[in-house]
């Protein structure tokens, strides 16, 4: 666990030099892939076309409760002791601007224009029912957004695997 806090340590080092020179946050597969190496896991299809490397253990849920639905969330990947999870939701836009759909998500904060493994989108944190989750949000073909969250973001041994399973998301081939 000591050798795991290390490696997210130097990544979130390269990445503050990475933002500090650049208005636009850049993570690559490349970046993270020796750490996933080291945790093991495998990828898997989540959707618009996308994959993404989750944990030994993490299960995708087939139901989300009421009042998640109601929030546009339609899947959760998460491991049994419920250390983490990643959930995923569509926003309807209806016609608005990707920007300002983001900032009315209710406790949507600091948005930052990011690119994943060359995939334009927004990164943002949230506070969800008081949990603090990191979001990254891609428009859909449809106008719409889809937004993958990972959470709690206060869980230091989750807080690196999101950034891995972030890095690794990438267009299936």
């Amino acid at each position: 666990m000591k050798k795991l806090f290390a490696l997210m340590l130097a990544l979130c080092l390269m990445f503050s030099v990475a933002m500090a020179e650049t208005a636009t946050e850049e993570l690559n597969w490349a970046d993270v892939e020796s750490l996933a190496a080291e945790v093991g896991g495998n990828f898997v299809h989540i959707d618009l076309g996308l994959i993404m490397w989750v944990p030994e253990g993490y299960e995708a849920t087939a139901e989300v409760s009421d009042e998640l639905a109601e929030l546009g969330f339609i899947g959760t990947i998460a491991p049994a002791d419920g250390s983490g999870v990643v959930a995923f939701q569509y926003v309807e836009a209806e016609g608005a601007d990707f920007d300002d759909v983001i900032a009315a998500i209710p406790g949507a904060q600091d948005p930052k224009v990011m690119v994943i493994n060359g995939i334009a989108c927004v990164n943002f944190d949230l506070v969800l029912n008081g949990v603090l989750a990191s979001c990254v949000a891609f428009p859909t073909e449809q106008n719409n957004i889809y937004v993958i969250d990972f959470m709690p973001m206060d869980n230091a041994d989750f807080a690196v695997l999101s950034t891995v399973m972030l890095g690794s998301i990438q267009t299936a081939e």
